[in-house]
């Protein structure tokens, strides 16, 4: 079990450095509009099924609790703002609100990391294909954090 966080926070530490290390040419902008539409569609869509699937679900239904709705509310804001942002706005890197949109989604993507490894009753990733969306959607935010702050640096 610690072998896994290890590696994970490895694999999180080596892409987070990989971007903040990358030259700031229109490719780069291009790779951060690109990975922030498709952060923000993949959080927001997630976000949309899950609502859609808990209102199916049978009524005594204990994954639907006020901390795994408030998850869900904090990744359809994130993934719509940025999806918004990436069609918007032209000088992207230069958008703190994208920043901090992705760094929310950040830390609660990490939060349900941590949760998913701990002893928690009720954890939002109930299963290894959520965990693996998950973690997905929290590399794709780590990625547009860490190139938001690279492009913002070398201009």
């Amino acid at each position: 079990m610690r072998s896994q966080r290890g590696l994970i926070l490895l694999i999180i530490l080596l892409l987070t450095s990989q971007a903040v290390l990358a030259a700031s040419s229109q490719y780069d902008r291009e790779l951060l509009r690109t990975s922030a539409l498709l952060t923000g569609a993949l959080c927001a869509g997630e976000s949309i099924s899950l609502l859609i699937g808990q209102s199916l679900a049978d009524p005594d239904n204990t994954w639907s609790t006020p901390k795994n709705n408030w998850l869900l509310l904090s990744d359809l804001v994130t993934g719509l703002g940025m999806v918004y942002l990436a069609h918007r706005d032209k000088a992207l890197y230069d958008s703190s609100m994208l920043f901090n949109f992705a760094a929310v989604s950040t830390m609660t993507h990490a939060y349900r990391e941590w949760e998913y490894f701990g002893d928690d009753d009720n954890k939002f990733c109930t299963n290894e294909p959520l965990f693996l969306s998950n973690t997905i959607k929290l590399l794709g935010s780590l990625f547009v954090t860490g190139k938001v702050l690279a492009l913002r640096v070398s201009w």
